[in-house]
């Protein structure tokens, strides 16, 4: 996936839900996209609150071990699901 989005390489990183017991989350930033990862590090299903400026945005399913996930204000997410997002438009 670094091959083929360079932004994971060379953008910024901003860590989110910084107090999140279960999710490790993050956004990579570049001039024109951004990538939003979240990943569920525990045994047990959790919800995410996701910061309105990250919910309100755009985004475009990359990669899930699920069937299907879309970013919203609140989101839930399985046992060591992981999810990764980019930005449309």
């Amino acid at each position: 996936m670094r091959k083929a989005h360079p932004i994971y390489a060379e953008g910024t990183f901003e860590l989110i839900l910084k107090n999140h017991p279960q999710v490790f989350a993050y956004l990579r930033k570049s001039d024109t996209k951004q990538v939003l990862v979240l990943t569920n590090l525990s045994r047990k299903p959790c919800q995410v609150d996701l910061p309105t400026r990250v919910a309100n945005k755009n985004w475009r399913l990359l990669s899930t071990n699920e069937d299907q996930a879309t970013v919203e204000k609140r989101i839930w997410m399985q046992p060591y699901d992981a999810c990764v997002f980019e930005t449309i438009g």
